[in-house]
């Protein structure tokens, strides 16, 4: 995730600094020979980002499609274990449907965070696509130094874009680091991993005993 940050800051800033420049928070004026060639390869980009964003996220679905099985299949092995008595295998399985649970827990949380910035990229660089196509057409029409709305939206959404995606990287490095944390604390703490699985052991005992 960090990755795609580093990415996708890389690729704003540089949409920023070649259409608009680096003059100040916001540049009221894009000059319309910039919406040509220019503004086609920067959103040319980071369409290309959005195509690798979704493509990552095929391989996060993956991962956590196949946790899941290993769950199913290690819980199924934690049930036959208890039916034949063999407390050793029981112990171990549940313990592996523990960890395998854990690990779909934050694969399923990358997943979230990944469409999240993946859905908002796309809804931006929508926004930019039409915003360049309302500066072309309006262009033409006005002096090259004129202060048009269209003109001046494509510099706000550069802007809102790169201030989104610094806003979310933040956000999902915050809460990587917290989850680091609280899973650093949990290994440390052998005594709660074997309550899980006593605790696991006995419904697991129960349920089976009433079938």
């Amino acid at each position: 995730m960090n990755d795609l940050f580093r990415k996708l800051n890389v690729l704003v800033r540089a949409s920023v600094n070649e259409l608009i420049g680096d003059e100040g928070p916001r540049k009221p004026l894009i000059h319309p020979d910039k919406l040509g060639q220019d503004a086609d390869r920067q959103i040319k980009a980071l369409r290309q980002a959005i195509n690798e964003a979704l493509d990552h996220e095929e391989r996060l679905q993956t991962r956590v499609n196949d946790l899941q099985a290993e769950v199913e299949n290690w819980d199924r092995q934690a049930d036959d274990a208890v039916a034949q008595d063999d407390d050793v295998q029981a112990r171990y399985a549940i313990t592996q449907v523990q960890l395998a649970q854990q690990r779909l827990v934050l694969a399923e949380s990358d997943l979230r965070d990944h469409q999240m910035v993946t859905q908002e990229l796309i809804q931006r660089v929508n926004q930019l696509e039409a915003a360049v196509a309302d500066a072309r057409q309006s262009a033409p029409e006005q002096a090259p130094q004129a202060d048009t709305s269209a003109i001046d939206r494509v510099s706000g959404v550069l802007h809102d874009m790169q201030s989104r995606i610094t806003e979310l990287g933040e956000m999902i490095s915050a809460k990587d680091a917290a989850t680091t944390s609280q899973a650093t604390e949990g290994e440390q703490d052998d005594s709660i991993a074997d309550e899980v699985v006593d605790d696991d052991l006995a419904r697991r005992r129960d349920r089976l005993s009433k079938r």
